[in-house]
């Protein structure tokens, strides 16, 4: 692709191939330990736009992702867009600063507390 993120386009054409891997890597990483949560990473996704990418196509990319994770049943799924970031939080569009990492942490350590590792909480 000719940005960081794949465009539409580009990711109908690799889709298949992309959902099969996924799902190959999550039966991969449930068999890991008792309790295996799963995350995206974090992205700043207003910055993708102006970056010259398209916002819209990686949110689609990033739902798909968390639906396949959520149906595979056999690890818990985290919703990192639900931890609180901001543009302050982010060094560049994918990597978090010193205040971000801080941020990020901490609410991964309430959902792992949270968590009873069949993605119920407490």
């Amino acid at each position: 692709p000719s940005n960081y993120f794949a465009d539409t386009q580009h990711f109908q054409q690799i889709r298949g191939q992309y959902e099969t891997v996924l799902r190959r890597y999550l039966d991969d990483v449930s068999q890991m330990g008792n309790k295996v949560l799963v995350y995206i990473s974090p992205i700043y996704t207003p910055g993708i736009s102006i970056a010259g990418g398209d916002r819209a196509s990686v949110e689609e990319q990033i739902a798909l992702t968390q639906a396949i994770c959520q149906a595979h049943g056999k690890v818990t799924c985290l919703d990192s867009s639900t931890s609180g970031l901001r543009r302050e939080h982010y060094f560049n569009l994918t990597h978090l600063n010193h205040k971000g990492h801080r941020a990020f942490s901490e609410w991964m350590a309430e959902q792992i507390l949270a968590d009873d590792g069949q993605g119920r909480k407490h």
